[in-house]
């Protein structure tokens, strides 16, 4: 209930402070600065979000230059938060560049270029392009893979994109068994990513509503409409 939630807001305010302290002590480029912007989305605080994350972005464009890692960790963060936005065509643009930039400047499999087409593939599921969301995810999915395991959190992070990809293709079965994996993965991962393991109950719900399995649907939180 509410009760139970306020906790984690209060964290998540307080880890916003701490930041914002760090920055004033510094003077340095705000490395922070990405971090910040992540917190405030998952606070809900969009308008705040965006402009800490285009800020991000120019300062380390002028810092460090546009192609290095840390300005496309800014730019993902931005594209999440205009992903969140509903400004859909912005984020696709930045993940594109993104991805072409990480791909031609970081080694093959490496695990930002993995985060990226994460990101991605669920973008690309929000517009209903399921095809590529999918091949993003399994891409993502094999790189996660190779580098941290199976069991990963990130690696069921890739899964939960590529299960509501198969899903969107009609392909249930396929995306329950995807999904269902992802669920267990994230929820091992333990309090940290209690959030990922929601947002795949959710999901996994949404599927087992859509196969026409209301009862299965129900075990998972959604209730069958009336």
């Amino acid at each position: 209930g509410h009760g139970r939630r306020a906790p984690g807001r209060h964290r998540r305010a307080a880890a916003v402070h701490v930041v914002d302290r760090m920055q004033r002590l510094s003077r340095a480029p705000p490395v922070r600065a990405p971090f910040r912007a992540v917190l405030l989305l998952s606070m809900e605080r969009l308008d705040e979000a965006l402009s800490t994350a285009e800020q991000s972005v120019a300062v380390y464009r002028a810092a460090v230059g546009a192609e290095h890692n840390q300005t496309s960790l800014a730019r993902v963060n931005l594209a999440r938060v205009l992903t969140r936005l509903g400004r859909l065509d912005e984020a696709e643009r930045e993940y594109r560049d993104v991805l072409a930039i990480r791909r031609r400047t970081l080694a093959p499999g490496h695990e930002d270029i993995a985060v990226t087409l994460d990101a991605f593939a669920m973008l690309l599921n929000k517009r209903g392009r399921h095809a590529e969301a999918a091949a993003a995810a399994a891409e993502a999915r094999a790189m996660f893979t190779a580098t941290f395991g199976p069991e990963h959190w990130r690696t069921a992070s890739a899964e939960i994109g590529l299960g509501e990809a198969l899903a969107g293709r009609g392909d249930y079965e396929a995306a329950v068994a995807m999904l269902d994996h992802a669920c267990s993965a994230s929820a091992a991962a333990g309090p940290g990513r209690a959030g990922q393991a929601r947002a795949c109950r959710s999901r996994l719900a949404r599927v087992y509503a859509a196969w026409g399995k209301p009862e299965l649907a129900a075990e998972y939180g959604l209730e069958a409409p009336r």
